[in-house]
């Protein structure tokens, strides 16, 4: 049995083994089939007129194919010699037409694929009678969307064509229905990209077939490459079907029985060895794992490490002495100041707290969401090129197609780790310690179990479905689930109530190393890719995402794992096994509650996954764009940071009793979610656009701008949603909580199921949210009204002031944006940069101004957030919210409205702060 000499040895060896997994994997990538290809070979003649390199290097792939190339200035060979003859743009004289004709005639096979060249010499499509003798051939003018037309044809069942890249303006060869010759058959069509609502009326051929004497003749209407200067679709080549697509048309002219996606040995999925390699690796993790939890196990019955049972008994003397300074000088103050001087004071519980709390996080969220927007919209489209939508998009939807799975499988463990820790931290620190076990063992268990679902047996299942193209990058992203306790520091962090130290982790999980990891991992991933044309760019970049991923659990698994040394505790008491069967029971009973209310959202998720998938044309691309909008729209998301840090005066005031003053914190709730919501909203709708086009050039940032307003639409509803969220938690409902999401994801799942019928375009998965979180505001409002508190919300100030100063800020910042967006620096980031800075950290002034000058306060209200600024500590952070307080200050004095529009239920609801304050104190400590 596995010996284990000390606490560190059991950490040590999980890390090893999840390295084994990881070097496995690894290997998995950079295998390339290397054993020729059983069966028949076929000898094919490429004709080119010399830009041809990415093309005749995917043709060459599969080594049944014996290949020829000569230029289109050479004469033809004897055309007898060869099965397929393959036109790659090439201007052929009349004669040599004429051979190709014979050829065909005699029971040959012909593919032609369009570029400019034989555009302009449409001799050979008349002569072979693919076009009428009176066609006349012209560009698209607009993106173009492919549509399967038979259904029939291995290319066309074998292939998701939903997730092929458009078709770009000016790159391919429209051939009008009434001009094709009647004997030629539609395999693929395509329509324009804005003509989705009526698609069928704008069907125009993409790919087609002739049966040609004893012959047949395969047309691809597209252009693929052009010279040095001018690659047409490129992101077409790098499609994970495109080199199946090349083997597929080429049997399909043969007339010869073509193999399935997941059959065909040159496509990037796993194949038969992989499969096992990967069985054989759960299986050897699977025995290790039990082995170490009961080495771990006998391990246990010694006496638990002290030293982090006397550290948290420390830190638990040291809050109880703060709390009797506290109250002591609470009691001094009263003495000295009287009742009613006191209302006023600091440690008083009120608004200014959380606004205060929230001025600081809302700046350290602008600050850093630079660096998070520097990368997605800029550094990533810079260094991945054309392979950067794609590969984002399958990301993305890889992520939420995983999250219901990742939610499920953690059963609320995490949740009740920080609840259960912070409920016994004091009284029953080892108690305390057992739900941190439980966390740890439950998450390396089940992350196997995820591993062996979605590692292994997705990898034989998901080649055999329409997401086939993603199997790798299932496969990587499903790692981030072994061992799985990785965010462990980070949930004793939030139950040590050390919210500081849960922030820094939280941010560094989600921002500073995701974002690093991105940066290194899919750039080498395009490179790797780039050198193995099954992979190809873009595949590579998206499993490069799905590597960053695990790159980001594990780096703040181990930064996290610093702090937690650093505040004096062992990191080994907590992967020893000492909890009992009835505190697992408690974890399980706990979490599953929450995790039942929470999985609706992410089926909501789920569904809006597949449906995309399967309805949305071009969804790869398009995700990729939608992601790209919505991480600058996320900007908005920063209220929900307010409304989090509103639960424990929700929580006070109405277990409390205090109707006054839970009516107050609503209001509250509702005045500043919309003072910084409109003000965000204002600023985006302005110059959102411009800096997505200014960042990530017109091609990548102009597909995103098409999303960016209809995300912010969306935000405009979630602002009342997100508050919402707050008041159900925070006052115990978290039944109705679940109540209303299910309502939200049903009519969200139901209209987005109809809107992408009819329309197919992804703009509509946005749209679809409009009603389903209007409904749900306006449902879960009407609950909090009738259950919890008859709140008021003085719609003056909660609504008219911060709308009227959105709108002028909007108009201002409008035209100011473009006003400098033309001006020539040299460089439009340059530019972008200004526009972000002024709009986001100057116009805040301004807005401010503007809310005190349209009456947004009265004198109450413009003391608190005097306090609220005042408790702003950190430089630089510091002068930005006084910056904002002077801004309201000054608008309010010359303000003919202030003092107009009172809030009625203050005064009430302070005196109910101040007696709560001292109810508090009063509690044994």
């Amino acid at each position: 049995m596995l010996k284990l000499k000390n606490g560190k040895s059991t950490l040590i060896i999980i890390c090893i083994i999840t390295l084994i997994l990881t070097g496995g994997t690894f290997f998995f990538l950079f295998l390339t089939p290397s054993v020729g290809q059983s069966g028949s070979r076929y000898d094919v003649l490429v004709v080119s007129n010399g830009d041809d390199s990415y093309f005749y290097e995917r043709l060459h792939i599969d080594n049944r194919f014996n290949i020829s190339k000569i230029d289109d200035s050479e004469a033809l060979p004897s055309l007898a010699l060869y099965d397929l003859v393959v036109l790659f743009d090439a201007n052929l004289s009349s004669s040599e037409i004429n051979l190709i004709e014979t050829y065909v005639d005699g029971g040959k096979g012909l593919m032609i694929f369009m570029g400019p060249t034989l555009q302009k010499n449409d001799t050979l499509l008349k002569e072979l009678d693919l076009i009428k003798p009176t066609a006349t051939l012209s560009n698209n003018s607009q993106n173009m969307l492919s549509l399967i037309r038979s259904s029939s044809k291995a290319i066309s069942g074998n292939i998701d064509w939903n997730s092929a890249p458009d078709i770009k303006p000016e790159t391919m060869s429209l051939l009008d229905l009434d001009e094709l010759n009647e004997s030629v058959n539609r395999i693929i069509d395509v329509y324009r990209s804005d003509k989705s609502l009526n698609r069928e009326a704008y069907r125009k051929p993409f790919i087609v077939e002739k049966q040609k004497g004893t012959g047949k003749i395969s047309l691809f209407s597209a252009w693929l490459e052009g010279d040095s200067t001018e690659q047409y679709n490129y992101e077409f080549i790098i499609w994970p079907y495109f080199n199946y697509l090349l083997y597929g048309l080429s049997l399909e002219t043969l007339g010869e029985p073509i193999e399935s996606y997941a059959q065909w040995a040159y496509s990037p999925v796993p194949h038969f060895m992989d499969q096992i390699i990967l069985l054989i690796i759960v299986v050897v993790l699977g025995c290790l794992a039990i082995a170490l939890f009961i080495t771990v196990r006998k391990k246990s019955r010694s006496t638990m490490d002290k030293e982090t049972i006397e550290t948290l008994k420390q830190r638990a003397e040291e809050e109880r002495k703060a709390e009797i300074t506290e109250r002591e000088e609470l009691i001094k103050k009263i003495e000295e100041k009287g009742r009613e001087d006191l209302k006023d004071d600091w440690e008083i519980l009120g608004i200014h707290r959380q606004v205060g709390g929230f001025l600081f996080t809302f700046f350290i969220g602008l600050i850093l969401v630079i660096p998070q927007l520097l990368l997605t919209s800029f550094l990533l489209p810079m260094l991945l090129g054309e392979a950067y939508a794609q590969a984002s998009g399958w990301y993305n939807f890889a992520y939420n197609l995983f999250q219901i799975a990742w939610l499920l499988f953690d059963f609320g463990t995490s949740f009740s780790l920080a609840k259960h820790f912070a409920e016994y931290r004091i009284h029953q620190p080892e108690k305390a310690i057992h739900y941190i076990q439980i966390f740890v063992w439950w998450q390396l268990f089940t992350g196997l179990v995820q591993v062996f679902i979605f590692a292994f047996l997705g990898s034989i299942i998901f080649p055999l479905t329409n997401l086939a193209h993603m199997t790798w990058i299932f496969v990587i992203f499903s790692l981030v689930q072994y061992p799985g306790f990785f965010l462990v520091f980070m949930f004793t962090f939030q139950g040590l109530q050390r919210a500081d130290l849960h922030l820094i982790t939280y941010v560094s999980w989600e921002i500073f190393w995701l974002l690093i990891g991105q940066g290194i991992f899919c750039y080498l991933g395009k490179i790797w890719g780039g050198t193995i044309p099954i992979i190809g760019e873009a595949l590579g970049a998206g499993v490069g995402y799905a590597f960053a991923r695990y790159f980001d659990y594990w780096a703040t698994f181990f930064f996290s794992l610093t702090i937690f040394k650093k505040l004096g505790y062992s990191p080994s008491t907590c992967f020893r096994i000492d909890f009992s069967k009835d505190e697992f029971k408690e974890t399980m009973n706990y979490g599953s509650k929450l995790a039942f209310g929470q999985s609706f959202v992410q089926i909501g998720w789920f569904i809006q996954t597949l449906l995309t998938s399967l309805l949305v044309a071009n969804y790869s691309t398009e995700l990729g764009y939608y992601q790209l909008a919505w991480t600058v729209g996320m900007m908005i998301q920063v209220v929900t940071l307010y409304g989090q840090s509103l639960l424990g005066a929700y929580s006070e005031s109405y277990n409390h009793d205090k109707e006054s003053l839970t009516k107050l914190y609503i209001y509250q709730g509702f005045r500043w979610g919309n003072y910084f919501g409109y003000f965000l909203l204002s600023v985006l709708f302005a110059v959102g656009n411009i800096f997505l086009i200014g960042a990530a050039g017109p091609e990548i940032g102009g597909g995103a701008a098409t999303y960016l307003p209809l995300i912010l639409i969306f935000h405009f509803f979630g602002i009342y949603s997100w508050l919402v969220d707050a008041v159900f938690q925070g006052t115990g409902k978290t039944g109705l909580a679940a109540l209303v999401w299910i309502l939200e994801q049903v009519i969200r799942g139901v209209i987005m199921w109809v809107l992408l019928i009819i329309s197919h375009d992804m703009r509509f998965v946005i749209i679809a949210y409009w009603p389903a979180v209007l409904t749900k505001d306006i449902v879960a409002w009407i609950l909090v009204k009738r259950i919890i508190s008859d709140y008021k919300l003085y719609p003056f100030k909660t609504f008219i002031t911060p709308i009227v100063s959105a709108f002028i800020n909007f108009i201002v910042l409008y035209f100011l944006g473009n006003l400098v967006f033309n001006i020539d620096l040299g460089d439009k980031l340059i530019n972008t940069a200004l526009i972000f800075i002024v709009g986001v950290f100057l116009f805040v002034f301004f807005y401010a101004f503007l809310d005190g000058l349209l009456g947004g306060y009265d004198d109450n209200t413009l003391k608190e957030f005097e306090k609220a600024s005042e408790m702003v500590t950190l430089p630089l952070i510091k002068q930005f919210a006084r910056g904002i307080y002077k801004s309201a200050e000054i608008g309010a004095k010359i303000s003919p409205l202030h003092n107009k529009f009172s809030i009625g239920v203050y005064d009430e609801g302070m005196e109910e702060a101040f007696e709560l304050t001292l109810e508090k104190q009063k509690l044994e400590i």
